[in-house]
């Protein structure tokens, strides 16, 4: 898998120049991927691999975009991931972000937690919109937590944040 990974992600198939790879997390108005609807995307950038001695953060090259809700999600969803209804009534129409998405991560490996829940809630946005899914390769960044964390009783992000000891900026 990793090597297919390194094989598809250079940006000049050189194998002088790191690789790209993107850290993303999505917010939705719920967790049914049936159901429920994107609000936001935020995602960064993380170069690997030749020349790096460790996994290198890009600040310079992140994406933030709040989705414009015809309808803003009710109160106890708002509370959960902070976006408000002005937020969401702001926000910028649903298929411009999901073609400047597309566009951002290239073919760059997409790392999430849970990742097969962001990668249900991204492609059914795409298809509501008449887009095509994302083709890239997606890896789910829970079972590498679960690996490094021996015996913690972490399920949720959040629980791996504080047993990491590990803030959020946000």
């Amino acid at each position: 898998m990793f090597a297919k990974l390194f094989k598809n992600t250079r940006s000049d198939k050189s194998n002088d120049e790191p690789l790209r790879w993107i850290v993303l997390d999505v917010e939705t108005t719920g967790l049914d991927p049936a159901s429920d609807r994107l609000l936001a995307i935020a995602a960064i950038a993380v170069r690997v691999g030749v020349g790096l001695t460790k996994p290198t953060i890009v600040l310079g090259d992140s994406f933030e975009a709040v989705l414009k809700q015809d309808l803003a999600s009710d109160r106890d969803n708002i509370l959960v991931h902070h976006i408000g209804v002005g937020a969401q009534e702001g926000g910028r129409p649903a298929k411009e972000v999901l073609e400047d998405f597309r566009t951002w991560v290239d073919n760059a490996p997409l790392l999430a937690f849970h990742a097969p829940f962001d990668m249900g809630m991204i492609n059914r946005a795409y298809h509501h919109h008449g887009l095509p899914p994302l083709k890239n390769d997606w890896i789910d960044i829970e079972p590498l937590a679960a690996i490094t964390g021996g015996h913690a009783k972490a399920r949720a992000l959040d629980d791996w944040l504080d047993f990491f000891g590990l803030e959020c900026a946000v």
